[in-house]
């Protein structure tokens, strides 16, 4: 028997908004086929295949492999953190470097401590027919953008560029995701291509990637470790298949 939990944003229908979602835990069986070569070499890949081994069923319907690659990258996070949690446990145990003293420092996660990001429609976002979007505004540059949230299909859309060029994998998904952005309470005509967010000025993109990442739903990956000898503040993305996988790294 799976366990129930609540998604962070959820399915949209034309009547309802799913939520539950019933997970279990990982088995030696779903480690080997996300470790296969082939797997192994698509992150979004692998992770659907977890999802799709250890999902039961979303708003008590059985899935496929299309429910799991529509939900949104922080549903999708979210299901990963709780498998984590029903597989492994609460504590990360984990050691890292100081890149300034380069003291080695051993420190403990407890995920039941990790603040998840939970959306609620007329707050957070709004529907364009069954699509969820959310705004962005900053009124000091004058620009505002509308996005809807990202899934599976568009984070594969990335991957190829992610090793040689991140910041254009990241600018890729923007563009993806664009709905509308307004300059000055002008409208800029799209078409929002990856040559737009390139033209984007460089107060424009900083914020933008900043506001976009605040807005989705979901675990807050970032881990602040301070060093125990020099006291610089450190912080560690715990969305990593070596934190998520293994209880000691």
């Amino acid at each position: 028997m799976g366990e129930e939990f609540q998604l962070p944003l959820g399915v949209t229908t034309a009547s309802d908004v799913i939520k539950s979602v019933v997970l279990r835990p990982m088995t030696a069986g779903t480690r080997r086929k996300m470790l296969n070569r082939d797997t192994a070499r698509n992150a979004s890949k692998s992770l659907t295949s977890i999802l799709m081994d250890c999902c039961d069923s979303i708003g008590g319907s059985p899935v496929n492999e299309r429910d799991i690659n529509n939900l949104v990258l922080g549903d999708r996070d979210y299901m990963l953190f709780e498998i984590r949690r029903l597989s492994l446990g609460n504590i990360i145990n984990a050691s890292t470097q100081c890149p300034k003293c380069e003291e080695k420092i051993e420190f403990q996660v407890d995920m039941g401590n990790v603040p998840i990001r939970r959306l609620e429609q007329g707050k957070h976002y709004e529907l364009e027919n069954t699509l969820p979007v959310f705004k962005v505004k900053n009124a000091d540059i004058k620009v505002e953008a509308i996005c809807r949230f990202p899934n599976a299909v568009d984070q594969s859309a990335m991957l190829n560029l992610m090793k040689n060029d991140p910041l254009g994998a990241n600018y890729l998904l923007y563009s993806k995701v664009m709905r509308k952005w307004s300059r000055d309470g002008q409208v800029v005509q799209g078409p929002y291509t990856q040559a737009f967010v390139d033209s984007m000025t460089v107060p424009e993109i900083e914020w933008f990637e900043k506001a976009f990442a605040d807005a989705q739903p979901g675990p807050d990956w970032a881990a602040r470790i301070p060093c125990t000898s020099c006291d610089r503040p450190m912080i560690l993305d715990l969305n990593d298949s070596d934190f998520l996988f293994k209880t000691q790294v």
